[in-house]
């Protein structure tokens, strides 16, 4: 899509009921879309975005996915193994049924899935989501914050 507001995600959600006019989605996993996470909402209100309720209603389970966002601290080249250090915690191993789309999400997305003991390029270079090479410099250098 060309144009990414919020109105234009509302008119193709329209363009979904019309398709299919049961459609009443319960969950959903969004990126970082703000203009179609709002659209999303207002047309379908009874929706939840993901694991929203459980990371607001669960103090373990936030901190864990923290965790997964912590990684913008790890130098780039440790990203990978940093990242299956993680999935293979007791945490991430007891509650893997519940945490594996944003596994999955992470995996495709910035990490790359595992394909014969070798990952595949992810859909966007981690440079791209880790800004100055993952905040490492700044805080290893003490850089000033330039943002």
């Amino acid at each position: 899509m060309t144009n990414c507001t919020k109105n234009s995600y509302i008119e193709v959600l329209r363009q979904f009921l019309i398709l299919n006019q049961q459609l009443n989605p319960l969950s959903i996993l969004i990126d970082f879309e703000q203009p179609f996470i709002s659209a999303f909402g207002e047309i379908f209100p009874n929706a939840t975005n993901g694991l929203q309720k459980k990371y607001g209603e669960n103090s373990l389970f936030a901190l864990q996915i923290k965790h997964l966002c912590a990684l913008d601290f790890i130098p780039v080249q440790d990203v990978a193994s940093a990242f299956e250090k993680l999935l293979n915690s007791q945490y991430f191993v007891d509650n893997e049924e519940v945490l594996q789309p944003i596994i999955d999400y992470f995996e495709e997305t910035w990490i790359g899935c595992t394909v014969r003991r070798k990952r595949k390029n992810p859909m966007f270079p981690l440079k791209m989501l880790f800004w100055l090479n993952n905040n490492f410099f700044k805080f290893e250098f003490d850089l000033a914050n330039t943002d």
